[in-house]
């Protein structure tokens, strides 16, 4: 019997996913930054094989995500569709700017996170800033 595969190759390793077990896809209008960072990444595991500020089509296998960007998006998230139910595929999710005022909001949790729970020295310094800054909006008012 032959299996349909999605074979990835990339800079650092070989992989490949039997297509049957997508669990759901979903498209989105960009590359969610703050979610594929590596320094975003906590508790998901998430592979990022983006390669440009382009459609993105989220697979998900079990005990991962998978983002993409492939060349043809519309062409490769409608073929991969055709292995899913109609309940597992989700709705486009528009990806809004960084500058937006929710993912700064977002931005700000994280770093809190990163912070608090994980103890990530590096967004000690945008803890600082931050302060710094607030300190700084209380003064001038």
């Amino acid at each position: 019997m032959m299996q349909e595969k999605l074979i990835i190759i990339s800079l650092f390793e070989a992989r490949e996913l039997p297509i049957e077990d997508i669990l759901t896809i979903q498209k989105g209008t960009k590359p969610d930054i703050l979610r594929l960072h590596p320094s975003f990444m906590f508790l998901a595991e998430q592979k990022d094989y983006t390669t440009a500020f382009s459609t993105v089509v989220r697979l998900s296998f079990p005990g991962e995500n998978i983002y993409v960007t492939p060349k043809h998006p519309e062409y490769w998230y409608l073929y991969w569709k055709s292995f899913v139910k109609q309940e597992q595929i989700e709705k486009e999710k528009v990806i809004l700017p960084v500058w937006h005022l929710s993912n700064i909001k977002r931005l700000l949790w994280k770093g809190y996170y990163a912070i608090a729970v994980k103890g990530v020295a590096a967004y000690t310094g945008l803890l600082i800033m931050l302060i710094w800054f607030m300190h700084l909006g209380m003064s001038s008012s």
